[in-house]
């Protein structure tokens, strides 16, 4: 059976030097037709968490959730103002 995802961000973590591997990130996932045709790369909604997040995680777990939490608050608003869509 296939899966098939089309979700309405991506959330990713970049080990090394952080700012070439964004735009390395970015760079590749839209290049890549498999990565290019998913919603979230289409409409820029690729999320960069602090990488301490995976460095000690559940020292942190409390800041992951702080970290989200306003970019969630802000998604459900948008699907509010336009009937579910994103």
């Amino acid at each position: 059976m296939k899966c098939k995802a089309d979700p309405d961000y991506l959330f990713m973590i970049v080990h090394g030097t952080e700012e070439y591997g964004k735009q390395k990130l970015k760079e590749d996932l839209e290049s890549n037709p498999a990565w290019s045709s998913l919603r979230a790369v289409k409409e820029k909604r690729m999320v960069f968490l602090p990488s301490d997040f995976v460095n000690s995680p559940g020292l942190k777990i409390d800041q992951t959730f702080e970290y989200r939490c306003p970019m969630q608050a802000r998604h459900e608003r948008k699907l509010a103002r336009t009937g579910g869509r994103a």
